[in-house]
């Protein structure tokens, strides 16, 4: 429908003709309602395509894996930069034919100095795309000593503590010996 009333609809857009260009071809379908207004972008290959689900991964200081689903029709390798190759690893494959793949890579645990980024490029018969990877530091609380023990007379403990996030410390309210 080229109009609604408020609520969920599922409005339908239907590319026809192959593009057999050698450029992408873009258009910006305006949807509004009032004063408000959204873009719906919708871009068609050219006629050998690497496609992907998604181009932007966000991942926390935990690591782990994703899954990078993608479509093509072209035989397509997987580029890992040199710099990023030490905390992305994944497999390379190969397909032929428009297929749909999900290409799997883990993500290392994050470093405690701050987020990093990196990318993965999905390269093939003059084509490429990238894949964006922003992965949050790694949180990090460290004593470098967890134990003190004391004479019986009144100390000063010099504590150690390296951080790289907010921190509070509480003191139990019955150690009333310790400020």
């Amino acid at each position: 429908p080229m109009n609604g009333k408020a609520g969920t609809t599922t409005v339908t857009v239907t590319i026809s003709g192959q593009n057999i260009s050698y450029d992408d071809r873009n258009a910006f379908i305006k949807v509004t309602s009032g004063e408000s207004c959204k873009l719906l972008t919708v871009t068609q290959k050219k006629k050998n395509a690497i496609i992907l689900a998604k181009e932007k991964f966000e991942i926390d200081g935990s690591g782990g894996e994703i899954q990078i689903e993608l479509q093509t029709n072209v035989d397509y390798s997987v580029i890992i930069p040199h710099e990023c190759s030490s905390w992305i690893s994944g497999v390379t494959s190969k397909t032929k034919g428009l297929s749909s793949k999900k290409e799997v890579f883990q993500i290392k645990e994050g470093d405690t100095e701050g987020s990093r980024n990196g990318i993965i490029v999905f390269s093939g018969n003059e084509l490429k795309d990238t894949v964006h990877v922003y992965q949050t530091q790694k949180n990090s609380l460290v004593l470098t000593q967890s134990e003190y023990e004391c004479s019986c007379d009144a100390s000063i403990i010099d504590v150690e503590l390296k951080s790289n996030i907010e921190y509070s410390i509480t003191i139990p309210s019955e150690a009333t010996w310790i400020r």
